[in-house]
């Protein structure tokens, strides 16, 4: 991309935006910078290109048009139509609701988080922006993960998932004590982060249960709780919307907890369920990248991506391979590095 640059000073700046663009990836990667933090500084990014790219525009008239950059949330729109379909009927529905919850469940290699921030990125409007990187969006969507101390007190058990709820969003939980007297009303009042955000904006929060935080009993009692007791408040009409997803991870083969998963999100009558996460076809893969032309606009060079990076990628299960159906989190990492390699080359 450097090269389109004839100017010292235009090279300069590319140069500078893209070693920050590395950087904040390495830190988004390592789990030490926020989403927010790492969206602000991509958007940031794109608008210097971008206003640099104005500048030259009659140069770049003529030399073809100009090429769209792909956002790296990209990777996560890849098959989950069944669970994407259902969530968004379901949201529509309940659109006069300040709180939702959903239940998104299955095998802990199928990226339960990727569809959360697929969700999210949604809900803001930025996932056309592959058509149109100037696509303006006035709604944010304030998106975090949370993972909770386990306990085989109920209590306590209820009382971790508030700490963290509370840590992830800047609040000082010992300075909240009694913290199970606590509501969403006061964490909505109590959360810096929280405080510039309007009732058209979203605040999406994932809950994670891995295989070995699920009790059978304590679960769905503090899950019940945690929406009856902390959620069910009557909030202002300036409020956002919260969307609480409960993502419930269990092991690939013969889990202890399937089961016991599948009973307790069958009983819930406040939890959405979505449709449980399964393997990722070829087929599915190869939509994907008719979808997203611009990484391979021939049909040729299509086929050759499909074959290195999944058909005869050793790094995949040879099971896999051979019936091609894989693993979302495998998926995501070759979409991911289709994307890179699209946006350093183009």
């Amino acid at each position: 991309m450097e090269a389109a640059f004839a100017g010292a000073e235009q090279k300069n700046t590319v140069t500078q935006n893209k070693a920050r663009f590395n950087e904040v990836e390495s830190k988004w990667n390592n789990g030490i910078i926020s989403r927010e933090d790492y969206t602000l500084t991509l958007n940031n990014i794109r608008y210097v290109l971008i206003q640099l790219i104005d500048e030259m525009s009659s140069e770049v008239k003529e030399s073809g048009p100009a090429i769209i950059p792909l956002h790296p949330y990209h990777q996560h729109t890849c098959d989950r139509v069944d669970q994407s379909d259902l969530f968004h009927k379901l949201f529509d529905q309940n659109k006069n609701k300040k709180v939702h919850y959903y239940y998104i469940f299955g095998p802990e290699l199928q990226s339960h988080l990727g569809l959360f921030n697929r969700f999210s990125y949604g809900l803001e409007g930025k996932l056309h922006d592959y058509l149109n990187p100037d696509l303006e969006t006035n709604r944010t969507a304030l998106s975090k993960d949370i993972t909770f101390e386990f306990s085989r007190d109920i209590q306590l058990y209820k009382t971790n998932i508030i700490k963290s709820l509370f840590a992830r969003f800047s609040i000082e939980a010992n300075e909240q004590e009694p913290l199970l007297e606590k509501n969403l009303l006061h964490f909505l009042a109590a959360s810096p982060q929280l405080s510039g955000i309007s009732a058209t904006d979203f605040v999406c929060i994932f809950l994670r249960i891995s295989e070995w935080d699920w009790d059978e009993e304590i679960t769905p009692q503090a899950f019940n709780w945690l929406i009856k007791n902390f959620c069910e408040v009557d909030l202002p009409p300036t409020a956002p919307s919260f969307l609480f997803f409960f993502g419930i991870e269990y092991e690939e083969d013969d889990s202890e907890v399937e089961e016991e998963v599948r009973a307790a999100i069958e009983r819930s009558s406040y939890v959405q369920e979505l449709p449980e996460l399964e393997m990722v076809s070829l087929r599915d893969i190869k939509q994907w990248l008719a979808k997203y032309r611009m990484i391979a606009p021939g049909g040729r060079i299509r086929r050759e991506l499909i074959k290195k990076h999944f058909e005869n990628n050793e790094d995949l299960e040879p099971e896999y391979r051979q019936n091609g159906k894989f693993y979302m989190e495998d998926v995501e990492i070759e979409l991911r590095k289709m994307i890179d390699h699209y946006n350093h080359n183009r």
